[in-house]
């Protein structure tokens, strides 16, 4: 779109806007996550010191850690896919800037990622290995396959990106794509078995599926209107996924951490889900908010 309005991609000003959205939030937490240590630093057997576990969160570099020298950084370690996305956003743009300077039709595009995605697939199969004591296996937190789901959803928006696409989604292929999309997901949810880190197939064809099926419902979600989109720009949710989302995928772990050895029985974890919300919402008022402030004064004053 950028592109379409002004000639130029300004991949500068991109990165800088994606890190103030992102960073400040995150450095937050890891301070405090430093600060308390000593009481969660065990938390799901770290095997790194805070120091290390801060070092790696800082730098978007979990997911490599995880996958390629099985380390656990306990409160900062769900911060791998969050390095999964910085690093997306480092490549795809440009690489994206580049094809189009070269003029490459659409299709070509949609060809080249669908030929990532099969590839990316077919190696995380090849190189899964059975993990000892019912772990996570390494591949599952490898960018080979962490690569699949954001290579279908660049796909998804280059379908979109054009207009007849458009217009075809905006019936009732819209429709059907939604229901479609939301049955499979459920029918994966519901078929999934608990031994499913034991088979090589859930890496190569289960998850990559699961990605794409969550494209077809992202796609009829956003072109038509359902009761399940209706649901989901309810003013609440759609404030909750805006304003609360992120700090509450990077403050859950500490909340846990910390509470988790009082919540007993069902009402102990539905006051573990209260305090995650709490947290998480001071925090994204705290921080990302005042952030997102400075950064309308910086574009009020250009």
């Amino acid at each position: 779109g950028e592109r379409r309005r002004t000639g130029r991609v300004r991949l500068g000003s991109f990165w800088v806007k994606r890190l103030l959205r992102l960073y400040p939030a995150l450095l937050a937490f890891v301070v405090v996550g430093l600060l308390l240590w000593n009481w969660v630093g065990d938390y799901k057997g770290a095997s790194l010191s805070s120091g290390e576990a801060a070092f790696i969160a800082l730098t978007y570099t979990g997911n490599l850690f995880r996958a390629f020298w099985d380390t656990s950084q306990g409160v900062f370690a769900h911060t791998w896919s969050l390095s999964m996305e910085e690093q997306f956003y480092l490549v795809w743009p440009p690489v994206l800037v580049l094809l189009a300077a070269l003029r490459v039709r659409r299709r070509w595009l949609l060809a080249g990622l669908g030929v990532l995605v099969v590839g990316a697939s077919a190696v995380s199969w090849a190189s899964y290995r059975t993990p000892s004591g019912g772990t996570t296996p390494d591949v599952y937190f490898s960018p080979v396959l962490g690569v699949v789901p954001l290579a279908i959803g660049c796909g998804l928006a280059l379908l979109l990106d054009d207009e007849r696409v458009r217009v075809r989604a905006a019936g009732v292929l819209g429709h059907l794509a939604t229901w479609v999309g939301l049955v499979l997901l459920v029918a994966v949810l519901l078929g999934i078995g608990d031994d499913w880190t034991e088979h090589a197939s859930t890496f190569g064809i289960v998850l990559p599926a699961t990605g794409l099926v969550s494209a077809v419902a992202i796609g009829g979600l956003v072109s038509v209107r359902s009761p399940v989109s209706a649901a989901l720009g309810w003013t609440p949710v759609s404030w909750f996924g805006r304003r609360v989302s992120y700090s509450a995928y990077l403050w859950h772990p500490l909340v846990i951490a910390l509470l988790g050895t009082f919540a007993i029985g069902p009402w102990g974890t539905v006051g573990l889900v209260g305090a995650v919300v709490i947290v998480s919402i001071g925090a994204a008022y705290a921080v990302e908010v005042p952030v997102e402030r400075f950064r309308a004064r910086v574009r009020a004053g250009r």
